[in-house]
């Protein structure tokens, strides 16, 4: 970007001094541009975050960047890529973090970003429980047999349930269910997993048929 300054110059002494006007057209410094790709949420503290640079006046290998957390306080000081890029890997602490990025050229010309990301806090394994059928139960063949599960994540994640049978292998997905199964002794299984290394497990025998 360029500005026009116009200043005058007096040429001349006693009577014949006359005035010249010039104009001077001068670079005006201006302030680097800076991107972060957005992240919204964030999975057990391990965070990795990027964007790109752009400067007019200096190559942005040599601009400073600094990124900080609300929680966390300063995580990091640096100059932008070569390429025009930077980017930033760490751990932050669980919680919501504003985490604020800023951008500086030679000239203390600066852009700041703000952003808010939200940390999970480490994975918990579920807990998992057969309501139905109970310990022990017998059902007459052609009977329906309910099924029924109790499923708690601590960290409210979604949890999938597999229901599974020793005589007649996988059941069904999901919390509850009523079937018939052929006549035997069951052994019957929950399996309860949080797509996220996290599972649960619980059994019961049951008879079906005499």
């Amino acid at each position: 970007m360029r500005g026009l300054i116009l200043f005058s110059v007096l040429v001349g002494c006693g009577a014949d001094v006359e005035t010249q006007t010039q104009d001077l057209s001068v670079a005006a410094d201006t302030p680097p541009q800076l991107t972060l790709e957005r992240v919204d949420e964030v999975e057990f503290g391990v965070v990795s975050l990027s964007g790109t640079l752009r400067d007019a006046e200096q190559p942005e290998s040599t601009l400073l960047v600094e990124l900080s957390s609300s929680l966390n306080g300063a995580l990091w000081m640096g100059n932008g890529g070569s390429d025009g890029t930077w980017s930033w890997e760490g751990t932050l602490s669980a919680g919501t973090h504003a985490l604020s990025l800023s951008v500086r050229d030679a000239s203390h010309n600066e852009q700041v970003l703000e952003e808010e990301i939200w940390v999970h806090g480490v994975n918990e394994a579920p807990r998992c429980e057969i309501l139905s059928p109970a310990e022990g139960s017998v059902f007459a063949a052609r009977e329906e047999v309910p099924f029924s599960a109790l499923v708690e994540d601590p960290n409210d994640d979604p949890v999938l349930l597999l229901w599974h049978s020793s005589l007649s292998g996988g059941l069904f997905m999901g919390e509850e269910m009523t079937m018939i199964l052929p006549v035997g002794v069951h052994e019957i299984q929950v399996v309860g997993d949080d797509q996220l290394g996290g599972q649960c497990e619980a059994t019961v025998l049951i008879q079906v048929g005499g």
